[in-house]
């Protein structure tokens, strides 16, 4: 009898390891297939902008595009430096330079 139960409570034991063995994974099964379902429209996203961005025809196309974003890049640059400037003076500059302004005056 004693035996009998502890087979039973073997066996109710597997069952459950079992049932959460089958819980988990189907969990990992439904991320996995969420996150294929992300990388698919990720990928359709990227293939659609590729296909509706203008694609430059010739070489001067091309070169202008490129002079183009590096002037968009450039422009932050300026902007920065124009605001260390106060007064015609820079605001930022080496030491070498204020002590030649100190001797020669300004």
């Amino acid at each position: 009898m004693k035996r009998e139960l502890e087979e039973e409570a073997k066996a109710l034991e597997r069952e459950k390891v079992k049932r959460e063995q089958e819980a988990r994974l189907e969990a990992e099964r439904k991320i996995l297939i969420e996150e294929l379902q992300k990388a698919k429209l990720q990928k359709a996203a990227a293939l659609s902008a590729i296909n509706q961005a203008p694609q430059p025809q010739t070489v001067l196309q091309l070169q202008l595009e490129l002079q183009q974003q590096l002037q968009r890049q450039q422009q932050p640059q300026q902007q920065q430096q124009q605001s260390l400037v106060s007064f015609g003076y820079p605001a930022a500059i080496t030491e070498k330079e204020a002590i030649n302004w100190l001797k020669h005056g300004f």
